[in-house]
This record gives C-alpha cells, sequence and structure tokens, in this order.
C-alpha cells in the first residue's frame, strides 16, 4: 500500500498539494495535462526529491526520509535506463547482486523472472541489440528481481509503437498481477491508463481533481475536464428553462429527457459520449431524437466517427453504420447516458 498524505512540493511557479491512497497489489495510473504535476508525484514517493510538508508511507513505513535505495521501491523509466556495457542477464542480476542475495538463489530469480517478461533464453544478450520492447520488458524484469513491495512506472511506453505498447500494457499487468506487485503509473496517455488500471487518478495544476475505476471517471464524470480530458465528450451547457419531470429544455439546444432532474431558472451542463449518441438513416421514435446533418466523417476501421450539425450545433457520434458527409439522418441522446455535470 501507498499513502501520500498531505504531501506538498512548492516551487517558484508550481504547488503540488496531494492526498492519495493505493491499495496493496492494486495498479493506479495518475494522468494529466503536462506540467500537472504526474511526475514529481513519482519522484516524491521514489524519493528523489523531498517534499515541503506530508508523509510518504509504503507499506505501512514512514519512507518520508528514507534514502530511494531503502524505500523498497522498483523503478522502470521511459528511457529505460539498462546498463549498456552489461548482457541481459547481468542488467536483471544487478541489483540482487548487491543485496547479498546467494548465487543459486541469484540465477533461479533471473532465470524465472526472464520467462515471465518472455525473454527465456535472452540472458546471454548484449542489451544494446534488443528492441525497444525487449529492452523496456528487461527493464521490468530489472525492477521486480529485488521483489519491491511497489512498482513505479514513467511514462515507460511513450516511445515505443503504436502496435508493441498494446502486448507490453497487457504483459505489465500479467507480470504485476503474477507477482502482486503494487504499481504507480505515470502516464499522459488516457488509452493507457484506461485499458489497464484498477484505478485512475486524474491531476491538474499539482491537485488530484478526480479519482475512481476506469469505467466510473470515463461513463460518469464529474466535472468538464474529466470529462473532455479522459475521451471525445458532447458537453452542452444553458439555461433549464421548463422542468417538467425530469424532461428540461436547455436554451442551448432541445428539449431532454434525463435521469434527474434540475430547478427551472438554474444552470445545467450535461454531457453525452459519441458511442451512446445513436444515429440511423430514417426516425426511429428514441427517446430525445433530432434531425441533423452530417458535416464531417472520419472513418476508424471498426467505426466511423461523424460530426453532426442540428440548430447550429455539433453533435458528435460513433458507429459502425456508414455514412457520408452531407447526408441527412437522426440522431438520439440515450437518457440513462447523460451525465449531469458538477460544473460548466
Amino acid at each position: 500500500m501507498i499513502t501520500l498524505d498531505g504531501l506538498r512540493k512548492e516551487y517558484s511557479d508550481f504547488l503540488l498539494d496531494v492526498d492519495l491512497m493505493v491499495e496493496k497489489g492494486r495498479i493506479v495510473s495518475i494522468l494529466g495535462p503536462s506540467g500537472s504535476g504526474k511526475t514529481t508525484v513519482l519522484r516524491l514517493t521514489a524519493g528523489f526529491e523531498s517534499p515541503d510538508a506530508g508523509r510518504v508511507i509504503v507499506g505501512g513505513r514512514d519512507v518520508t526520509n528514507v534514502d530511494p535505495s531503502r524505500r523498497g521501491v522498483g523503478l522502470v523509466f521511459q528511457d529505460y535506463t539498462l546498463f549498456p556495457h552489461m548482457s541481459v542477464h547481468d542488467n536483471v542480476a544487478y541489483g540482487l547482486k548487491y543485496s547479498s542475495v546467494a548465487r543459486a538463489e541469484r540465477e533461479a530469480t533471473v532465470a524465472r523472472l526472464l520467462g515471465t517478461v518472455g525473454l527465456a533464453g535472452f540472458g546471454s544478450r548484449d542489451v544494446r541489440t534488443l528492441s525497444g520492447g525487449e529492452q523496456q520488458r528487461v527493464a521490468i524484469a530489472r525492477a521486480v528481481a529485488v521483489n519491491p513491495g511497489v512498482l513505479l512506472l514513467d511514462e515507460p511506453f511513450s516511445s515505443i509503437d503504436a502496435p508493441l505498447r498494446k502486448g507490453l500494457r497487457a504483459e505489465l499487468v500479467r507480470v504485476t498481477q503474477e507477482l502482486a506487485i503494487t504499481t504507480v503509473f505515470v502516464t499522459h496517455s488516457r488509452d493507457e491508463a484506461l485499458s489497464i488500471s484498477d484505478m485512475v487518478v486524474v491531476m491538474k495544476d499539482g491537485r488530484v481533481v478526480a479519482h475512481g475505476t476506469p469505467v466510473e471517471l470515463y461513463e460518469t464524470p464529474k466535472n468538464r475536464f474529466v470529462a473532455e480530458f479522459l475521451g471525445e465528450a458532447n458537453v452542452f451547457s444553458g439555461k433549464v428553462s421548463r422542468t417538467v419531470g425530469n424532461s428540461w429544455r436547455l436554451e442551448a439546444f432541445r428539449d431532454f429527457t434525463v435521469d434527474n432532474s434540475a430547478p427551472s431558472g438554474s444552470e445545467a451542463t450535461i454531457m453525452i459520449r459519441p458511442e451512446r449518441v445513436a444515429i440511423s438513416s430514417r426516425a426511429t421514435g428514441q427517446p430525445n431524437e433530432f434531425a441533423a446533418r452530417i458535416i464531417a466523417a472520419q472513418y476508424f476501421g471498426a467505426v466511423s466517427e461523424y460530426t453532426l450539425e442540428c440548430d447550429g450545433v455539433s453533435i458528435v457520434a460513433a458507429s459502425p453504420m456508414r455514412f457520408a458527409r452531407g447526408d441527412a439522418v437522426y440522431g438520439a441522446l440515450e437518457p440513462s447516458s447523460i451525465v449531469v455535470l458538477d460544473d460548466p
């Protein structure tokens, strides 16, 4: 378990102020724009920087003033930081050797971990001859060789080609789950954060603005920043000019039926994901249906993304159905998929 208790770090132009708890054995992604404080959180947890206030607790032990080498933390960086003059075997064995692990146990651990990360038989290879993905797997094996209670990763896949990243993400999840290692993964990629995490932490301007499961944050975000940062979002704001049961009229657009109410005269902001916007070539009588015209279309293989125009408002829809720019269509917003945001 990791607990960051009232952790503060102040710079001339930036203040980090974070409280965070990561449960044992979980994979947690820290996501946010550049300059939000993601890497600073990682460096404070690892001990490469000292906080101005607060505590870093790892496995129930206060390590705030403990040397990085004695925190029980494994680290994997974006640039791998492998020892280029060493073989794959010697890179993985490095931490074990300097922890005075007996030779027989050291050899067994290296062999087991190379098999775990899919590099069995690679021990004698020069790390400089490996692909980027293979080097990253060596870095992961080296980090977990010393049996750390916590594994910290700082955008480890950002320099790797997209097709390989998907496989490495799956490999990371498998390895950390197999070894029951608490993992904190810093990334700027929402796809990585949503696909591998038990919990996602969203940061902005040095603070945690949201945390929850990937499903919670993606499907029911609490504010506009999180809604738009985690994916394409249709967001409409306006004054509620009429309320009848759960039926609203937003001055920004038209009547909506939603699954909760708002008082007449109040300001409201709603969000719906593109894949929840139904699109059809003819009227179907669904709730919240509207006539529209397609003004842009992008093909992504399994689905296409369409920009619809209705009464001067643009709505993005994602659908496996095929339409062309200029087509007249009908869109519909599923009431249970409309999310009311806490702020505009």
